[in-house]
């Protein structure tokens, strides 16, 4: 199909660079999103030219911040009155906790936030491109998640993975809640577990962000992300875009070995789903306890 469009976030390195490339290859027109704007342009003038017949751009934004998020979903909205595909990559996992501008604790902010308003403002364009799809880069991290979700912004108690792993199940949650909305709209919701590879947000990471028993086994988490390609890792991401098969209307997840498999129980319950949708709705809105997306 031609005139194909699709929005990548963090799509200039990793695993969102690999999923631009990939999407490119097979004629999308991409925009991948960033907060460089000088390494993005780049990146976006480097994947062009292997891009097979689509327009590779970048659009800069700041994605902890729902705000910036709204106002880059308006921007694409008004380039992009259709849209094929949205993939949010983008997420954080951070050794100490800090708040976003608007008060937001990052994690949340980079996971769970700024994916649903940027997934909301551009629910139009999505609607005129169906069928399209939502992608969220999802983690098995989720299925560690403890299951008190009341301390959302980790006032209580902070450890980076442990943060992270609640962030990847409310993302979950909150895709479950959305494809259940959007039943009948031509909008599939899918989630994918690309597996570890070696990024830079990897790299970064230090054990101290790890429960203790990870921690034992660090060097050979370590050793086995190193062997696996950010190109690898894309390719369930690049299915989750593009398969028409997974059309449909609940959430489908992929797992790193590119099969169709199953979340945590947790993650399947549809009560808990609409609750935290509800609220997590509400924090999106503007980025404080505001009004409700829907």
């Amino acid at each position: 199909m031609a005139d194909r469009t699709a929005v990548v976030t963090g799509g200039t390195a990793g695993i969102g660079r690999a999923t631009a490339e990939g999407l490119a290859g097979q004629g999308f027109d991409v925009i991948i999103v960033g907060h460089n704007r000088e390494r993005g342009e780049r990146v976006a003038g480097e994947i062009q030219q292997r891009a097979d017949g689509g327009r590779v751009t970048f659009e800069d934004a700041d994605l902890s911040s729902v705000q910036d998020a709204g106002a880059l979903g308006e921007r694409v909205l008004r380039r992009c009155p259709r849209l094929d595909v949205l993939v949010h990559n983008f997420g954080g996992m951070y050794l100490d906790r800090w708040l976003t501008r608007e008060g937001n604790e990052a994690t949340l902010a980079t996971n769970v936030l700024t994916p649903l308003r940027l997934s909301q403002e551009l629910l139009p364009a999505l609607r005129a491109g169906a069928p399209s799809r939502v992608v969220f880069v999802n983690s098995d991290a989720h299925r560690f998640a403890k299951k008190d979700l009341d301390d959302l912004q980790a006032q209580r108690f902070y450890r980076g993975f442990d943060v992270h792993a609640r962030a990847k199940l409310l993302q979950l949650l909150v895709a479950r809640q959305l494809s259940r909305q959007l039943a009948g709209a031509g909008v599939s919701v899918l989630a994918v577990n690309p597996g570890g590879s070696w990024t830079e947000q990897v790299a970064a990471m230090k054990p101290r962000m790890m429960p203790p028993l990870m921690r034992l086994w660090w060097p050979m988490i370590r050793l086995v992300q190193r062997r696996r390609s950010p190109a690898k890792a894309a390719q369930p991401v690049i299915r989750a875009a593009t398969d028409p098969e997974l059309a449909g209307p609940t959430l489908v997840w992929i797992g790193d070995d590119n099969k169709i498999g199953q979340p945590s129980g947790t993650a399947r319950d549809d009560t808990l789903a609409a609750s935290m949708y509800r609220r997590i709705a509400d924090l999106a809105d503007d980025g404080t306890a505001g009004g409700h997306l829907g």
